[in-house]
């Protein structure tokens, strides 16, 4: 789903309104809209009285926002599906907004439950806060997601926008060395992760975050904005050879004989 400009500086706006005020005003409305879209739908005098923005100035946001997909809208009803409410986050830190009010008003949840979902729609079974033990230590996966032979290995991280790259490096090699230890106990966890038949299993660690990174790419480990992800697992098989992967081989096992419990 893309995100087209609601406001930019050929986009006439009220007369005697400037672009950074405009703005100020959208990001104030997009954020209101999040948090009043959480639990159901709201109203638009529920959002003017929130984001404090004329009447007339709402509406010609709102109806802004219906035609850039980002709301549904009928009469003083607005709604915000879960895809939609990634978008106006997400629009919501383009235009400024403070990345942890957003991802206040998004919800740690919400941000993996639209993770998820870009997986299972493209076929893949999901496995969420995986604990395992390996290398001395527990250790736990936010989102496994399974396509034999596939096995990527997702980190949700909706707050990697604006951080230092050195920040963003050390996640990635905290994540690298996640994988590892998740394949040198991926044998004894078999049954668990339901692997039955799995001749050899494909390890992919990946980072998923609200927005763009610094990094597109570190150490070969893709960091994928949220709202390019079904575009990503998309093309994934295809972009195996260029990414960070680690290959488990599975020989067959007593519990391949025996009937799922």
């Amino acid at each position: 789903m893309g995100i087209p400009p609601i406001i930019s500086s050929s986009t006439p706006f009220n007369q005697g309104t400037t672009l950074t005020s405009s703005r100020d005003v959208e990001r104030r409305v997009l954020l209101s809209i999040l948090d009043l879209t959480r639990e159901g739908p709201t109203s638009s005098a529920t959002i003017r009285r929130r984001s404090r923005v004329p009447e007339s100035t709402l509406r010609e946001f709102l109806e802004r926002l219906y035609d850039g997909g980002l709301i549904r809208l009928s009469g003083d009803r607005v709604e915000a599906s879960p895809t939609q409410r990634i978008g106006i986050a997400v629009r919501a830190v383009v235009l400024g907004g403070d990345l942890e009010r957003v991802s206040r008003g998004l919800g740690w949840l919400e941000f993996e439950n639209f993770v998820a979902l870009a997986f299972q729609e493209n076929g893949y079974a999901v496995r969420r806060h995986l604990r395992f033990r390996s290398q001395g230590r527990r250790w736990e996966v936010d989102l496994l997601a399974l396509r034999r032979p596939l096995m990527v290995l997702v980190e949700c991280k909706h707050w990697l926008h604006g951080l230092a790259a050195s920040i963003i490096r050390k996640t990635v090699k905290e994540h690298l060395a996640k994988a590892k230890a998740f394949t040198e106990a991926l044998p004894g966890l078999r049954r668990g992760v339901n692997l039955l038949g799995w001749s050899h299993a494909t390890v992919v660690p990946a980072l998923v975050s609200l927005t763009q990174s610094p990094f597109k790419f570190y150490e070969a480990v893709p960091v994928v904005p949220v709202l390019q992800l079904p575009s990503f697992i998309s093309d994934l098989p295809a972009h195996i050879p260029h990414l960070a992967h680690l290959r488990v081989e599975l020989p067959p096992s007593l519990d391949d004989l025996l009937p799922e419990r």
